[in-house]
């Protein structure tokens, strides 16, 4: 196969070098609007044929040949081959395109499906499948830097159209840098089509996580999970886990019977969790939603009310103590609030606190069970959401057993 592409750049290099640049472009109504090549004439395409429904566009001159092919289809008789003789490293993706255009779709948002066949010699080059808007070139779908084996294989996936959409182009890239490593190359282009999928075919669109936030600090571990979706009326799969992969056993919630979009959950205390949902019904699944993260602080902070003159973070009572502390702090002002404690060697022990706090006097309780007897730390840290200034401070603790 390779002496075979090789002979063949040969020989098509030669006509190619001798003939000049040779583009052909697409007349305005398509006479094969399935994307294949069966109506066309073998051999290099030039400006001299009619060639609905394509353009044609070999970026540097002398770099590209495009040719009608029968001895490596997908189906049918015909299929196109793009020669790419040389690639600058420095080029644009739309150096090098074949555009099938235009293609007619409903002026209302659609779900279409994208497919198109294709194989590469040698394998490993890569290219850019779009479907995007005339004129405009706003893109509806890309499937970027795929990979092209030496195989007919089919590339596909599904894209939404917006309301007043009229047509669309698809364009496929080959001048991509990456592929000034494979030059010459050949890719081969079969059966090319965008069809709509019938409302009754679609799965439910993927949930969109609204609260709490990502990243969200200090949440109470009795939590409330909210999700929105746009979806018909479907069942959810919620889960939530200590690890980003949703694996056991750090999988610690995986209820796939859900049919709010709210669901209350009581969790661990100072603990990072991750979560996401899936919805579903007779049709399908939606893929999952992207995952996010909270952190949850720990049960006992009490606003006490009242507005503090200064940051303050008093010592705790009883101290010594057994089996449990209070700690009171003052907040003059809404802050980033961290309260934690520390051992004798300066090693963090536990999170009391950890959040953004509006301006009050605050208690907090500290049961050190599991810990050993001796002295620690309880540290404030506070930083004023306006910018006007930070606190810290430090108290020494005593938990006797």
């Amino acid at each position: 196969m390779k002496n075979l592409f090789l002979s063949l750049f040969a020989c098509l290099a030669l006509v190619f070098f001798t003939s000049g640049v040779k583009t052909a472009m697409a007349q305005t109504t398509p006479s094969n609007p399935d994307g294949g090549f069966e109506d066309y004439p073998l051999g290099e395409q030039d400006s001299s044929y009619t060639f609905d429904g394509w353009t044609l566009l070999q970026g540097a001159p002398d770099s590209t040949i495009f040719l009608i092919v029968d001895d490596s289809v997908h189906s049918g008789s015909h299929s196109l081959m793009v020669g790419l003789l040389s690639v600058d490293a420095t080029s644009k993706d739309w150096d090098v395109q074949v555009v099938n255009e235009p293609i007619k779709v409903d002026t209302i948002a659609a779900t279409y499906v994208y497919s198109v066949w294709a194989k590469a010699d040698p394998p490993g080059a890569v290219v850019n499948f779009t479907v995007g808007v005339p004129v405009t070139y706003n893109e509806r779908y890309r499937m970027g830097s795929a990979v092209v084996t030496d195989s007919w294989r089919r590339y596909s996936s599904t894209f939404n159209t917006v309301k007043g959409d009229t047509s669309l182009r698809a364009p496929i890239h080959f001048g991509l840098p990456a592929n000034s490593a494979y030059a010459p190359v050949a890719f081969w282009i079969d059966d090319l089509t965008i069809a709509k999928v019938p409302v009754d075919t679609i799965a439910p669109d993927a949930p969109v996580l609204a609260s709490p936030n990502d990243g969200a600090v200090g949440q109470n571990p009795k939590i409330t999970l909210t999700w929105n979706t746009n979806s018909r009326p479907c069942v959810f799969h919620v889960q939530v886990a200590t690890n980003q992969t949703f694996s056991t056993p750090q999988l610690v919630f995986n209820d796939s019977t859900v049919i709010d979009t709210t669901i209350q959950l009581s969790l661990a205390t100072n603990t990072q969790y991750y979560w996401r949902v899936q919805a579903y019904d007779t049709k399908g699944r939606s893929s999952y939603s992207a995952a996010i993260s909270f952190t949850t602080g720990v049960t006992g902070v009490k606003s006490l009310g009242g507005l503090p003159a200064s940051y303050a973070l008093s010592q705790n009572f009883p101290n010594p103590f057994n089996p449990s502390t209070t700690i009171r702090y003052s907040v003059p002002k809404n802050s980033y609030v961290r309260v934690a404690i520390y051992d004798l060697l300066g090693r963090e022990v536990t999170s009391l606190v950890n959040g953004v706090q509006h301006a009050s006097e605050y208690s907090v309780q500290w049961n050190p069970s599991g810990l050993s007897s001796g002295i620690y730390f309880c540290r404030i840290q506070a930083a004023s959401m306006d910018g006007s200034g930070n606190f810290t401070s430090v108290k020494k603790l005593v938990y006797m057993k």
